[in-house]
């Protein structure tokens, strides 16, 4: 799972390079529940 998490985080930051907040993505999706 922190494989397919990592990737995602990946995408996303290539897709939307601007946020400055996905620097916190992968702690936001640990906490979220929704990717658990």
């Amino acid at each position: 799972m922190e494989r397919e998490r990592a990737v995602l985080v990946e995408l996303v930051r290539e897709a939307y390079p601007q946020l400055e907040t996905l620097v916190n993505l992968d702690q936001w999706m640990s906490g979220s529940g929704v990717w658990n």
